[in-house]
């Protein structure tokens, strides 16, 4: 198992993510080599190597996705998906040479719509599997229209795959949150 530090959830009286990365990669205190990003799209990805070439690097284990989909926009088609939300991922992703990258969904309007971003999921890990990056998928919320509610349906959904590039995050964390207390299951 491994743990790396969120650099999206350091340091948050640091108000912009590359004064935060600056911050962390100075501090002769901190003891962890190897980070994850929730949203580094804020900043582009020519500012991020701009940042990573005048500090030292720590390594990046895994990014967030942009959203696989959007309520507002619905479900795009495959061709847009790629363009909108794939293309601009693999790049922050090559970026800072991450071989993992959770796939990120926002809540649907009603259970219907749950295989067809379950289709997103799976067309993400074939999308990203010729350039070695995993995907990975994690239960992080019981809202009722949260995609993915349970470790059990997040495993199904890798099982069911017709992909080996598709894996469950473990978090311990939300797997608290979401199953209770674990010491006692």
């Amino acid at each position: 198992m491994r743990f790396c530090a969120n650099l999206s959830t350091l340091c948050n009286d640091i108000p912009k993510l590359t004064e935060r990365y600056i911050h962390i990669v100075q501090r002769k205190d901190y003891r962890f080599d190897a980070i994850e990003c929730q949203n580094p799209y804020d900043v582009s990805v020519d500012d991020w190597k701009e940042i990573m070439s005048k500090n030292k690097t720590l390594k990046w284990i895994l990014i967030n996705s942009l959203p696989l989909y959007d309520q507002t926009n619905g479900i795009p088609s495959f061709n847009d998906y790629q363009q909108i939300v794939l293309d601009r991922t693999l790049a922050y992703a090559k970026a800072f040479n991450v071989n993992k990258v959770h796939l990120v969904m926002t809540d649907i309007e009603n259970d219907s719509e749950r295989s067809k971003i379950i289709d997103l999921v799976y067309q993400a890990a074939t999308f990203f599997q010729p350039h070695h990056i995993m995907c990975l998928i994690e239960p992080i919320s019981t809202r009722l229209n949260y995609y993915l509610r349970s470790y059990s349906t997040a495993i199904d959904i890798v099982k069911s795959s017709k992909t080996d590039n598709l894996k469950v995050m473990l978090d311990s964390f939300h797997l608290q949150r979401l199953h209770g207390n674990l010491t006692e299951r």
